[in-house]
Formats: C-alpha cells, sequence, structure tokens
C-alpha cells in the first residue's frame, strides 16, 4: 500500500544525505589525517559526487572532488553499502586528502589515500 508520507520523505531527501542536515559545508582539510565515518553520494550538473563526514569535524560535511568520489566508488564496489557504513560508523576510515597537479594538463585535484582502520589493526 501506497504511503505518501514516506514516500514524500524519500523526495525531500533526494539532493541531499541524512548527515548534512544540521551541518556545514566546509573543504575538506588537506595534509591532515582524518577519520571517516559516514558518506553518501549527490547528483550535481557535473555528474555524480561524494559527500563526507569525519569524526574531527562533527559540525561539518565535505564534498569530494571526482577523483575522491571515483575513489571511494572503487572502496565499496562489491560491497554491501549497508555492511561498509556500519563498518564506518563503527571504526571509521583513515585518510589523508592532499593536492595534487596533472602532469599532462597542470590542473590541480584533490586525491586521497586510504589507511587501516583500527579493526584491521588488531
Amino acid at each position: 500500500m501506497l504511503n505518501l508520507k514516506n514516500k514524500a520523505q524519500k523526495v525531500n531527501q533526494d539532493g541531499s544525505v541524512p548527515f548534512m542536515e544540521g551541518r556545514e559545508k566546509a573543504d575538506l582539510m588537506l595534509d591532515e589525517i582524518l577519520t571517516i565515518d559516514d558518506y553518501g553520494f549527490i547528483n550535481g550538473k557535473d555528474g555524480e559526487y561524494v559527500v563526507l563526514s569525519c569524526l574531527e569535524y562533527p559540525k561539518f560535511f565535505f564534498f569530494g572532488g571526482s577523483v575522491v568520489t571515483q575513489k571511494v566508488r572503487a572502496l565499496i564496489d562489491g560491497e554491501s553499502e549497508q555492511e561498509v557504513k556500519e563498518l564506518l560508523s563503527k571504526f571509521g576510515l583513515t585518510t589523508q586528502f592532499t593536492e595534487k597537479k596533472s602532469k599532462a594538463s597542470n590542473r590541480t585535484y584533490m586525491t586521497c589515500e586510504f589507511y587501516a582502520t583500527k579493526e584491521e589493526e588488531k
């Protein structure tokens, strides 16, 4: 049976990720070790991009560019999204964001490196 209230809530959330509510947008902190504890994806005019939540900055959310989005997609590829989110919530994923220059076009872009989680270090 159709539940309009539930459907309306889902439509209202399209274009945002639940953890964004009540937080401010911030630029990713470069060259700092951060712990990703949640993520989501949004479709923008240039395609899909990732939105990240980090333990160190609970009042903010961060948009990742195309390279970071691709890396997060590759990280979760083939895995249960529910399981990935549970692991992130429980252990986090240590990450460092850096800025690089493309050799071909000399364009600057942001990338990231993922490190072992607390669970994996045991």
